[in-house]
């Protein structure tokens, strides 16, 4: 006697096993795909091969192994259990072709829904004997025309491939149930329309605060404490265009005017991380990184975020370092330029307070000193390759930046370098290069590509010497301290060394002082 659904066990009521086993018409095959409580997949497939061709043996072992995994069993066990039910499956001696031809009859509603590769099929061996027909089966064909008197019919189906034809019957379902659906929905809206309008003033609210929340998706970086490393995290990040994505995910710039090292907070999918970073480059150390598990669909704020910060070589947890959203993205740039103007405003104050002959008698060395350094490059037939840095206030921060540089021999980023000369070497040394990593020529006290005094961005990837670029072409950034960090300065200039040009400036600043002793006197 054949093996029966039910003799390899029962489905439990509440079980979900029925409409997860999921017939795969190219692999003649039960599949099954559960999701277990760690977020993991398991999958098993029931091969209708192994089963002597029975669909609805396959269905029900693909079912409960499914049901066994609801319960908290293994792989393992789930695989057991099917290899089992299929040898049981395999030994029994009803498992013949003919009880296979008999379960996939096209007459029966269960075969024509499980195996769309036997509807319409018919054997092809005239020898072959005519399966017995049951009561059932006969009182079947008496009551309606038999299906083999329409050759018509019987030919298409036969010319039709059982994939094709699985595929259509799917594509048929699903439209219908479509159809029902909608035609559900409009009689509902005609029973009650006054919750179709409160549904649809419902939705409208529903996206207008959405419109809302995407027009400001800015966040703040805060509780990195300032006197621990890489407190330059803390700010605001301002969301970049959707058309500028890292991973598929938005990405955030911090938003510091003048800053020279940027603030890039990125997501990164291979490592399932949000990152911090001066540029993007998933292979860089970042300086601070946060997991998460939601693959970056939404933005790493809340309770529940972890920011390890790097501090040496290492990134260390801080949990007082959060991301918070924010509703305006302008008080903080609002702010920055506040204390630049006010750092501005304080310089200027300062510079007045100075006495005139003290600021004269300090521009006047000045121009001493490129003059003398500008006559020995002369004798040595450097001049023309040298440069002049001028036009930063003497009252300002990193006013040393003044002076003329020399070119060196070497490159440093494929473009020329310089370093600066001059008689006083108490106030440290001063390079001139080019970094291709920041795009921007830098003045710097190393040959290095870190810190600097001041930066200007270029566009030619350093082929032109600063002091060739056309007039107004750069706009040199210089440190103004912590708190107003980069700011820009157009008086700051690179030009080529022009002698006549600087001992006309060195006469004025003479004019300057005897003004000045007079004025003393």
């Amino acid at each position: 006697m054949a093996l029966k659904p039910e003799d390899l066990g029962d489905i439990a009521a509440g079980s979900k096993a029925a409409e997860n086993s999921k017939y795969n018409a190219s692999r003649d095959s039960y599949n099954i795909r559960y999701k277990c409580a760690d977020g993991q997949h398991v999958d098993l497939q029931v091969s209708v091969k192994k089963v002597g061709g029975s669909h609805e043996l396959a269905d029900r072992i693909a079912q409960l192994c499914y049901q066994l995994l609801e319960n908290g069993k293994s792989k393992g066990e789930a695989q057991a259990l099917r290899d089992e039910l299929i040898r049981r499956c395999g030994s029994s001696p009803g498992s013949s072709k003919q009880a296979v031809r008999r379960a996939s009859d096209p007459q029966s509603p269960a075969a024509a829904a499980k195996a769309p590769r036997s509807a319409g099929k018919k054997s092809s061996d005239p020898q072959s004997p005519a399966p017995a027909a049951s009561a059932g089966d006969a009182s079947a064909a008496s009551s309606a025309p038999a299906a083999a008197s329409e050759p018509a019919a019987e030919d298409s189906a036969d010319a039709e491939d059982p994939a094709q034809l699985a595929i259509r019957q799917a594509a048929e379902a699903a439209r219908a149930a479509v159809l029902a659906v909608q035609q559900q929905l409009q009689q509902l809206q005609q029973e009650n329309p006054q919750e179709s309008d409160h549904h649809e003033q419902d939705q409208a609210a529903t996206d207008a605060a959405s419109k809302k929340k995407k027009r400001n998706p800015n966040c703040r970086m805060e509780g990195r404490a300032d006197d621990k490393s890489n407190s330059s995290i803390n700010g605001v990040y301002l969301a970049k265009d959707k058309r500028v994505m890292f991973h598929g995910r938005q990405c955030w710039e911090k938003c510091i005017e003048g800053e020279e090292e940027p603030r890039l907070l990125f997501y990164s999918g291979p490592t399932f991380q949000w990152k911090i970073s001066d540029q993007y480059d998933d292979t860089k150390q970042p300086i601070a990184v946060a997991p998460v598990s939601d693959r970056g669909l939404s933005p790493p704020t809340g309770p529940g975020i972890k920011w390890y910060v790097l501090e040496g070589s290492e990134l260390i947890y801080d949990p007082e370092v959060k991301l918070a959203e924010m509703e305006e993205a302008g008080d903080d740039k609002r702010e920055r330029k506040r204390l630049k103007k006010e750092k501005a405003e304080a310089a200027r104050a300062q510079e007045s307070s100075i006495p005139a002959l003290e600021l004269a008698n300090t521009r006047m060395r000045m121009y001493q000193e490129m003059i003398v350094c500008a006559m020995q490059l002369q004798k040595e037939n450097q001049l023309e390759k040298a440069v002049v840095i001028q036009g930063r206030g003497l009252t300002r921060k990193n006013h040393l930046i003044n002076g003329v540089y020399m070119q060196r021999g070497g490159k440093y980023h494929g473009a020329v370098s310089f370093q600066k000369l001059g008689m006083d070497t108490r106030t440290g040394k001063k390079f001139l290069i080019y970094s291709a990593t920041k795009q921007a020529w830098k003045i710097t006290d190393k040959m290095q590509d870190q810190d600097s005094f001041a930066y200007a961005k270029v566009e030619d990837r350093g082929e032109t010497c600063p002091s060739d670029l056309p007039k107004g072409y750069v706009t040199w950034k210089v440190f103004d301290g912590k708190e107003a960090g980069y700011g820009k300065d157009v008086e700051v200039t690179c030009t080529r060394v022009d002698l006549a040009l600087l001992s006309d400036h060195l006469k004025r600043a003479q004019e300057e002082v005897e003004v000045a002793k007079k004025e003393e006197e």
